[in-house]
């Protein structure tokens, strides 16, 4: 059978057990390196050893990085959130040269180290968010669907205030007789990069 036929008809079902069998362990391996790296750069301005091992993790998540460059090649680059992820390891590990060698770093390179690296963390909860808040069908904010999907809790039509009318009998109508029309803040994980602003008004208060 050709691979690709199978992969159009089972599609789902191999990215399920794909991500179950090892992606998810991968990037949860992935994770804890980044919030240890986050930690040790952020935390010790002083210790030569530490930032010995900050730049061994940051030379680890470099790693990661170039196989992810040799296996999606040129599509890597156009993704933006990738020279984030670049910057975010390579000006860490600069810095941390410079601190071992005994040398202090420019302050505009450690805060712009710092700040990448904090960007990087709001990123991946951003993303996980997402993930996990998106809509699952497509929508409208102009026009509201004829017959919602209960199911998908994430649709800015299903988050919006309802207005119910209480019939003669004192019972409440099972549609509502007036739904506020949603805008582009109802649900805003509805895509990546309001997703990060999101969680960046949700860390700031």
């Amino acid at each position: 059978m050709d691979i690709t036929q199978l992969y159009k008809y089972n599609g789902k079902a191999i990215v399920d057990f794909k991500w179950k069998k090892f992606g998810l362990m991968y990037h949860m391996i992935i994770w804890g390196f980044f919030i240890i790296f986050m930690l040790i750069f952020s935390i010790a301005m002083s210790s030569e050893e530490i930032y010995i091992f900050a730049c061994i993790l940051g030379f680890v998540h470099l790693f990661f990085e170039l196989k992810q460059i040799i296996f999606y090649g040129k599509k890597h680059f156009f993704d933006i959130i990738n020279y984030l992820d670049l910057a975010a390891y390579i000006f860490p590990v600069i810095t941390s040269f410079y601190w071992i060698t005994g040398i202090t770093p420019p302050v505009v390179l450690i805060s712009f180290s710092t700040l990448l690296v904090d960007l990087k963390l709001i990123s991946l909860f951003a993303y996980a968010l997402y993930i996990y808040l998106r809509p699952i069908d497509s929508y409208s904010l102009d026009n509201p669907p004829s017959n919602i999907n209960i199911k998908d809790q994430n649709n800015p039509w299903n988050l919006v205030t309802k207005y119910y009318t209480i019939l003669t009998d004192g019972s409440i109508s099972a549609t509502p007789t007036i739904i506020q029309q949603p805008d582009t803040n109802t649900n805003m994980f509805t895509n990546f990069f309001t997703s990060i602003l999101a969680v960046y008004d949700f860390l700031t208060g």
